[in-house]
């Protein structure tokens, strides 16, 4: 890969927290990149990895194009082109990102309809409001995921799950929405460690569990479909960028690997 750009590293080269703190990301995501392929470190004698100046060089270009949102996905084979030019895949992807302004005009139509609707909210009763803002809720999954999700899944799947979201108390959507948060903190909180305990794991694994029995309901739950279900995340762009935008690079699949390796 010709990547245009000069390291400058002393022979030895760089650890991976001087690396880290340099480029101003997380020693996982390192692991993370490296474990894609992205980056190639060597060990030395006390199998500690040294990163030189190609791997330097590779990080800037895995950064530029990751600050503009090209997908992680998208850059492995791009890093193995013998000439990379980095220019050129910028361009590309703007022409991309100007192809994506129909599903930007639907997210905006459907946050006009929600101003409206929070609009009218003023005016109702806390138990209208709330019954209100659930119905958005299913509306907007709908508009975003609704074509995809029922072609994965199918209609009856997709019927019984807007019908559950319609139907919660009060209580079963506080509790749905702080275990949405939580799962992001804590996802946060893992990838900016070095090692994931398995209390920690479990915890996260639990907690995702919770979350999406609150979506499916318990009968319609099992521990194979919450697995096949977090490698799907893996498969559909959308759920990579809903949770690594939010949690950092990696966040998917360490969330992803965590529920095979617990659930």
């Amino acid at each position: 890969m010709s990547t245009g750009y000069a390291g400058n590293t002393v022979s030895t080269g760089y650890t991976a927290k001087q690396l880290a703190n340099m480029a101003g990301v997380s020693v996982r995501t390192l692991h993370y990149y490296e474990q894609l392929g992205l980056l190639s470190p060597v060990r030395d004698a006390n199998n500690w990895r040294r990163y030189g100046a190609e791997d330097v060089a590779a990080l800037r270009v895995i950064r530029t194009l990751r600050s503009c949102g090209l997908p992680l996905g998208d850059l492995k084979e791009l890093m193995e082109e013998p000439d990379l030019d980095v220019l050129k895949v910028l361009s590309l992807h703007r022409r991309s990102l100007l192809a994506q302004q129909d599903r930007l005009n639907t997210f905006l139509r459907t946050t006009d309809i929600l101003i409206e609707k929070w609009k009218d909210v003023k005016d109702m009763t806390d138990e209208e409001a709330f019954e209100t803002l659930k119905q958005s809720s299913v509306e907007h999954f709908e508009e975003a995921y609704g074509k995809e999700a029922r072609k994965r899944y199918g209609d009856e799947v997709i019927d019984q799950t807007n019908a559950r979201m319609s139907s919660m108390s009060r209580e079963e959507w506080d509790t749905k929405e702080y275990l949405e948060r939580a799962i992001k903190d804590k996802l946060r909180e893992m990838l900016l460690s070095d090692e994931v305990s398995d209390a920690d794991a479990s915890e996260l694994a639990e907690m995702h569990a919770r979350w999406i029995r609150a979506h499916w309901g318990d009968d319609a739950y099992s521990p194979q479909a919450h697995v096949a279900l977090a490698k799907g995340y893996l498969q559909d762009e959308r759920f990579v960028t809903y949770y690594d935008s939010a949690c950092g690079d990696g966040a998917t699949a360490l969330l992803a690997e965590i529920i095979e390796r617990v659930i």
